[in-house]
Order: C-alpha cells, then structure tokens, then sequence
C-alpha cells in the first residue's frame, strides 16, 4: 500500500479516506478489541478476526503503526468497527 511506503520514508501521515472494492475488503480485519491507544503493542498475539473484514465502500484511515513485530500497518475505521492492513505476511 502507497500509504505504507509514503510512511516508511517520511515519517509522515495525514487522516484520508479510501474506498475499498469487493478485492481490497479482505486484505483488513477487524481487531478483536478497540484500543484505546494505539502502540506497537496492539499487535501483539491474537489481536485479529481473521475472518472478519471491512464492507465495500469507504473508510477512514486513521493511522500509520509499525508493531513489535516490526511490520507497519495502516489502521482504519468503518462505522464504529477498527481494521488493520496488512493482517498476514
């Protein structure tokens, strides 16, 4: 993701909106809890629902984390729910 790499570079991020399409959906999952911080630390251990994933249609980018497990990703929101990409590697 753009997104991901602009970051990696520069340190720099700004809230947007995308508007995922029925292949980009599966890409997110939703966290299993809604954190109230977001640190490295959210990623650790079972953090996801694997089989659960955004709809289509927008959603608001929110930030830009690299985990302890030194992968960087994107975190959206979508109505009241909160998903991550990437979620495997």
């Amino acid at each position: 993701m753009e997104i991901i790499k602009n970051y990696e570079m520069t340190g720099k991020f700004s809230v947007s909106t995308i508007d995922l399409d029925s292949n980009s959906t599966s890409f997110f999952v939703q966290f299993k809890s809604n954190p109230q911080r977001f640190l490295p630390a959210i990623f650790d251990g079972l953090w996801a629902f694997e089989n659960r994933h955004p709809g289509i249609g927008e959603v608001r980018l929110i930030r830009v984390i690299k985990g302890n497990d030194d992968v960087t990703r994107v975190i959206c929101r979508q109505g009241n729910e909160i998903y991550a990409f990437p979620w495997f590697l």
